[in-house]
């Protein structure tokens, strides 16, 4: 019975340590905690907090980035544009993708998706000049459009491919 004893004894004076090595003994989570990032009038993302950095924000877009194990840096930003007339979502994307030749960006691929119950297009995209690959979301409700794009160095693509689907999932309107 004294061996229970001093075991009881030994565990309480040792707590306050296990309790710094153990966060959920105070009641809190292990989940990650969510930063809720609200912007625009429409747009919210909610990212873990030991995930993508926020860098700068504005009243229409924020700028996130995220460094990696192999120390290169995923940049991302999102922004919101407001359409001057109504616009088929399809359309809007395939006049959206024929621009990009202009600007030296080769398309991979394109395609629509659903996102959170919504229909976005996901593109994918490397410069030709300049050691870039980007991922881009369109998300298109009424006359708003939301512009998620990611970018790395073309190395770290299956990186950025992981991080920015993370960022494009935890992005949800803020409208009726």
């Amino acid at each position: 019975m004294s061996l229970i004893l001093k075991f009881i004894f030994i565990l309480t004076l040792t707590l306050p340590a296990w309790s710094e090595l153990m966060p959920f003994l105070h009641g809190q989570s292990l989940a990650p905690k969510i930063a809720e990032l609200y912007f625009g009038q429409n747009i919210k993302i909610s990212i873990p907090l030991n995930s993508w950095k926020l860098k700068s924000k504005t009243s229409m877009a924020a700028e996130f980035q995220k460094s990696i194990a192999s120390g290169d840096l995923l940049r991302a930003e999102v922004r919101e544009f407001k359409l001057e007339k109504k616009m088929n979502f399809k359309t809007y994307v395939h006049q959206w993708i024929r621009d990009y030749e202009k600007f030296n960006f080769t398309k991979l691929t394109h395609q629509p998706v659903k996102i959170n119950q919504m229909t976005a297009y996901l593109v994918d995209l490397k410069h030709n000049t300049i050691d870039s690959y980007q991922r881009q979301a369109i998300f298109k409700k009424k006359k708003n459009i939301v512009l998620i794009t990611c970018q790395s160095k073309k190395k770290s693509q299956k990186a950025l491919l992981v991080n920015c689907n993370q960022l494009i999932r935890s992005f949800s309107w803020n409208l009726d």
